[in-house]
């Protein structure tokens, strides 16, 4: 088992808001650029049947109380990597949905048309990469005073050889899913292709009780490009910076938002 430095896996902790595309995390406007109106498109496919759902709005400016308005005259559809297209209709204030069959290994194009403007991002839905286990280690460092020992906790898993993976994980404490505003986990094999992974989850410590409990997505390069980039916007945001720019998105056509297809696998522990 090897023993994963730091730096192969970016732990961004993030001081304001950004979108998140998880079927139980709620989807919000990423558009930060003081600029005019733009279309934003955010979806996410699951493999299995699922209801999908896409929603589609239009930004107003980042630096004003604006909510984004929702697009309901937009034609939807997703298309599968053999030409099976399937429409998903209209049901309310920006959202369409419909339930959906995908697979793991395929490619999928989501189309969005709104007028004479067509927005299109394709993404592929990795095999699943299935999370071992979940370990425990006492942290190096222990808060002054603290009457129990806290932990970290590590995740355990063997990355598949040869094929390039993209990873995210999602981590709940007791019930309650971390938000993205504390901390974005995303990371990448290129330091540990084919290898068995130990690695530490987060730069959260864990406490006597804790019942912990993590998802691990496997993403596709240009997801994991929005995710990464849309944390260093957000960081850099938190400083100095002037007006930052827009997150790497999958969609052409000028859209913001990304459409994320992903499989993932879980595994839970309670600290004793």
């Amino acid at each position: 088992m090897q023993r994963i430095p730091m730096y192969p896996i970016f732990w961004i902790s993030i001081i304001a808001l950004a979108a998140i595309f998880t079927s139980c995390e709620k989807v919000i406007e990423v558009d930060l650029n003081n600029s005019a109106p733009r279309v934003v498109i955010e979806a996410a496919l699951m493999p299995g049947t699922n209801l999908f759902t896409v929603q589609v709005t239009q930004t107003g400016d980042y630096f004003t109380a604006t909510d984004p308005t929702p697009i309901n005259n937009a034609s939807v559809v997703l298309q599968e990597e053999n030409g099976v297209s399937t429409i998903i209709p209209f049901e309310a204030k920006g959202h369409y949905s419909k339930t959906i069959t995908a697979q793991e290994g395929k490619s999928y194009t989501l189309t969005v048309t709104i007028g004479d403007k067509i927005y299109e991002a394709k993404s592929y839905l990795p095999p699943v990469v299935p999370l071992d286990a979940l370990t425990l280690e006492e942290a190096p460092f222990q808060g002054l005073g603290s009457k129990d020992t806290t932990y970290n906790v590590y995740i355990n898993f063997t990355d598949p050889a040869v094929v390039i993976n993209n990873y995210r994980l999602l981590i709940t404490v007791n019930d309650t899913l971390t938000p993205m505003s504390e901390e974005l986990i995303v990371f990448n094999d290129k330091n540990v292709d084919g290898n068995n992974v130990n690695a530490n989850a987060s730069f959260n410590t864990f406490e006597r009780g804790d019942h912990i409990s993590i998802e691990m997505q496997s993403i596709d390069a240009k997801v994991y490009d929005f995710y990464f980039t849309l944390s260093n916007i957000l960081l850099d945001n938190g400083g100095f910076s002037a007006a930052p720019a827009n997150p790497n998105t999958n969609f052409t056509g000028g859209a913001l938002g990304c459409f994320v297809a992903y499989s993932s696998s879980s595994a839970e522990i309670v600290v004793p």
